[in-house]
């Protein structure tokens, strides 16, 4: 159905997006640790008030000193790769680093693309997306559809160069996944089915750090897109969605119906593989985690490194679609089906046993898989 996967390879852009991250994060760590380091010598009690405020004296010198060699450097670097980009800027590169980053750039442009750089990529949004967007880094993954990783615009022939079909397919991975992995050993799930049922099938690429409910405002708008221009009369629009997916497809379907888009009249079914419909305990248990260490000003430090985690899995939490509580709406004639998975012996809510509550497939229950509740 869709050509050999085809990523796009790794550019100037990225290295720049992924020394951003290296600086952010060894400020991060100085302050993590001066932060520790100011705790343990004011003798702060076990539970308690966190002392504010940075060390002084020497001490402060040395984490103030750490901090600036640290911007110098980012900022040496990331204006070095913009020269080597951009000839005309060349006049604020070191002299030093320079032929480095010219060498760099030179290998960058002979490296092939790489699937596990996508699958890199698509991890590091996971965890960091909603971070990555707001600072403008090139590294943030913007939504587009996708066929063999292959992005197109809604309206231009399809990178397969198949001819369009009455019956569509969209397909839509979960956190930290991208759409190249609906491809596994050989097999790609939404190929199958397109073959099998008669359908042309596209791929979601998307951001999963972002908010569920900013990307099903974006994929609303996506679908919209994508339906009022394809070039076929539509008979059938089929969404699959794993995990995250079925979320990002429920929020994308209220606000369809809140601004009164066209395509939720041709959707006709939505199936959810292992979407955390009430939420996953792993990211609540996590929570729980930052509470315990932010009660005692030894381990209050610690907890900062549980918080950077993106808006996106903790959204997880309890299944969130929306920025309000409740009040999602669904297109009553559309088929929902829902798919779980257990890695042991399940048993139903009614009997009362703990494993109906905790079995699933090791990150979502299968009561929450299932809706129930």
């Amino acid at each position: 159905m869709t050509k050999a996967n085809t990523p796009s390879p790794l550019t100037i852009k990225h290295v720049q997006g992924a020394s951003v991250l290296v600086i952010d994060a060894i400020k991060g760590i100085t302050n993590l640790v001066e932060n520790m380091h100011r705790n343990i010598a004011s003798v702060s009690a076990i539970v308690g008030r966190t002392p504010q405020g940075r060390t002084k004296g020497i001490t402060g010198l040395v984490y103030r000193s750490v901090r600036g060699v640290t911007g110098v450097v980012g900022w040496s670097i990331d204006k070095g790769l913009s020269a080597v980009a951009h000839p005309k800027m060349a006049k604020v590169v070191d002299p030093v680093l320079e032929p480095v980053l010219r060498r760099l750039a030179k290998q960058l442009d002979q490296r092939k693309a790489s699937g596990y750089r996508e699958t890199v990529l698509a991890a590091i949004n996971g965890v960091l997306g909603d971070r990555l967007c707001a600072t403008g880094n090139p590294l943030a993954i913007s939504m587009a559809l996708r066929q063999g990783g292959q992005r197109f615009i809604p309206g231009q022939t399809l990178p397969s160069g198949e001819k369009p079909k009455s019956k569509l397919l969209v397909m839509v991975h979960g956190l930290c996944m991208n759409d190249l992995q609906w491809m596994r050993k050989g097999h790609d799930h939404g190929a199958l089915l397109a073959q099998s049922l008669g359908y042309s099938v596209v791929y979601l690429h998307y951001n999963t750090g972002r908010a569920v409910n900013d990307n099903g405002q974006d994929f609303a708008q996506v679908l919209e897109a994508l339906v009022s221009h394809w070039p076929e009369k539509l008979e059938c629009l089929t969404i699959v969605g794993h995990s995250m997916g079925g979320l990002i497809t429920r929020s994308a379907a209220h606000h369809a119906l809140e601004l009164g888009l066209s395509w939720p009249a041709h959707l006709q079914q939505l199936i959810c593989l292992g979407t955390p419909h009430t939420g996953s305990p792993l990211e609540r248990a996590g929570r729980g985690v930052d509470f315990l260490l932010g009660i005692s000003p030894y381990t209050a430090p610690l907890a900062k490194l549980g918080l950077v985690r993106s808006q996106g899995i903790q959204d997880l939490r309890h299944g969130k679609i929306l920025d309000e509580v409740e009040g999602a709406r669904w297109p009553q004639h559309v088929k929902m089906y829902v798919v779980a998975a257990t890695k042991s012996a399940y048993s139903s809510p009614s009997s009362g046993k703990p494993a109906a509550r905790m079995s699933g497939d090791g990150l979502v229950p299968v009561d929450s898989a299932l809706g129930i509740g």
